[in-house]
């Protein structure tokens, strides 16, 4: 099996399912807005900003 390091806690991801943004994996609830720490797990898309990334609501 090919395990993946997420990008957001540095462990191996061993789950069923992992989020994949810009090259980077990460586990579902590792991905979270900088801004109010909600989970992209939740959110249908998510937006990078000077290398931050936010939800819908605090990007704009």
């Amino acid at each position: 099996m090919l395990y993946k390091t997420c990008s957001g806690c540095g462990f191996d991801i061993n789950d069923r399912y992992l989020l994949c943004v810009l090259d980077n994996v990460y586990h579902e609830f590792c991905l979270r807005c900088c801004a109010c720490g909600r989970a992209m797990a939740d959110c249908n898309s998510c937006y990078f900003k000077a290398d931050k990334m936010y939800c819908k609501d605090d990007y704009y």
